[in-house]
């Protein structure tokens, strides 16, 4: 799981990265592949299929949470608390659709460098055992 707005979004903060590992896996190979996929997007450009599927799903993302009242007013606070205006969010799908993939290249090589990150393990008090 990713998320760049934690703990929440109106100053820059943390990308956060949170995954378990599988059964007979330790949390030096979790972070290990990680690394290694962190690695290959600041080296190399996704492709035009995986943008586009991301782009379709942060649109179609945007437009289901417009789709209650709760969630209009949510995504216009939101907005006006973000961008300092509520209505900056009627240009979200024009945002969405300009990015590129050397956009996404760009962003990961200036965030995810080592003197930005912070890596901790959640270890069971059993060491894990179970």
């Amino acid at each position: 799981m990713a998320s760049p707005d934690s703990p929440e979004p109106k100053y820059p903060s943390m990308f956060l990265f949170f995954s378990l590992p599988t059964s007979g896996h330790t949390n030096e190979e979790v972070q290990q592949a990680m690394m290694e996929a962190i690695d290959v997007l600041m080296e190399e450009l996704i492709t035009d299929e995986e943008l586009e599927r991301v782009k379709v799903q942060q649109r179609a993302g945007l437009l289901r949470s417009l789709a209650s009242n709760f969630g209009l007013a949510d995504n216009l606070a939101t907005s006006h608390l973000l961008m300092g205006d509520w209505r900056d969010l009627f240009d979200s799908l024009e945002r969405i659709n300009a990015v590129t993939a050397e956009d996404i290249r760009r962003v990961v090589r200036e965030t995810f460098v080592d003197r930005n990150r912070t890596v901790g393990y959640f270890i069971p008090e059993d060491g894990g055992a179970k």
